[in-house]
């Protein structure tokens, strides 16, 4: 493959289309016999992802940070702060909060919590949002899904069943038929 780059790019530079042409069929040949190696050694291939993963964090960026320092600042912004009820947090914006770099902020988020960025936020809001279907039974659900942080209803109902595996609406009045009522016997 480093052969096919040179011959390419060697070809390019001095415009040479016999070069061109050869680190073209390279690439082919390249790609062809690459395919058929996975269908022949399937067990290859799966091994080549798995290094091609495990090299991927090799030089972590984490190296040298507190994990422990980060992650508590981390869950007070979200918590305290509640950035996650700003529709237009971004992964920028809350790594910047932390003093670290977006990429540093992505690789704990993936590492730490097992989990993406909108994942993580979204959790949070979908958290927040299921204390306030139950506390606040007047509030519209459209209304709640703004007040944590969601743009638009479509995204707040995939989130929130994604992490419930239920619609808010069925949340809500699963919750409010388990709560004690007032002129219950017995109050």
């Amino acid at each position: 493959s480093v052969m096919t780059v040179l011959l390419m790019a060697a070809g390019y530079i001095i415009g040479s289309v016999g070069l061109l042409r050869a680190g073209g069929i390279m690439a082919g040949v390249l790609v062809v016999g690459a395919y058929l190696a996975g269908q022949r050694y399937p067990q290859f291939m799966q091994f080549l992802a798995i290094q091609a993963k495990r090299r991927r964090y090799e030089r972590s960026l984490l190296d040298g940070m507190d994990f422990e320092a980060v992650s508590a600042r981390l869950s007070g912004l979200m918590e305290e702060g509640r950035l996650y009820t700003r529709e237009d947090l971004t992964l920028k914006a809350l790594s910047d909060s932390l003093a670290i770099t977006p990429h540093q902020l992505s690789q704990l988020l993936n590492e730490r919590f097992k989990m993406n960025f909108k994942s993580y936020v979204n959790s949070y809001r979908v958290n927040d949002a299921r204390r306030i279907l139950v506390e606040e039974p007047e509030s519209s659900v459209i209304s709640v899904a703004y007040v944590v942080g969601f743009n638009s209803k479509s995204s707040f109902y995939r989130a929130f069943l994604r992490e419930t595996g239920t619609t808010p609406h069925e949340y809500r009045a699963a919750a409010l038929d388990a709560l004690p009522h007032k002129d219950s016997p017995g109050l």
